[in-house]
């Protein structure tokens, strides 16, 4: 119900970076990570400052990634999760400490 709510608000409000934020959350809550993505993506074209989008983004695209894995025991090359880990550090750049907090950037963005 909730993704429907924000299709509503973004068909009549296209310009509001919170409402695809508010999206896109609801989607990875789903394990949409394509759709989480794109929205993420739609929050950051409007508001690129937009520090908790990109650490979402990145969490989804970690998301995608190990959803995609056939051993779930392999751990994630720095290759794959390079993409992950510019947003986490745009995200940290920008001024969200929950990257660090969260262990993203030491769990997937450092030398193994």
């Amino acid at each position: 119900e909730a993704i429907a709510s924000y299709d509503k608000a973004i068909a009549s409000n296209p310009t509001v970076a919170k409402t695809f934020y508010n999206r896109g959350a609801s989607k990875a809550n789903s394990s949409d990570f394509e759709g989480a993505i794109e929205d993420y993506n739609e929050a950051i074209a409007l508001n690129d400052e937009y520090r908790e989008a990109y650490r979402n983004r990145g969490i989804a695209k970690i998301n995608l990634l190990n959803r995609a894995k056939a051993n779930p025991a392999e751990k994630l090359t720095l290759e794959q999760t390079q993409s992950a880990c510019e947003d986490f550090n745009k995200a940290a750049q920008l001024g969200d400490k929950s990257v660090d907090n969260e262990d993203m950037l030491f769990l997937y963005c450092t030398k193994r």
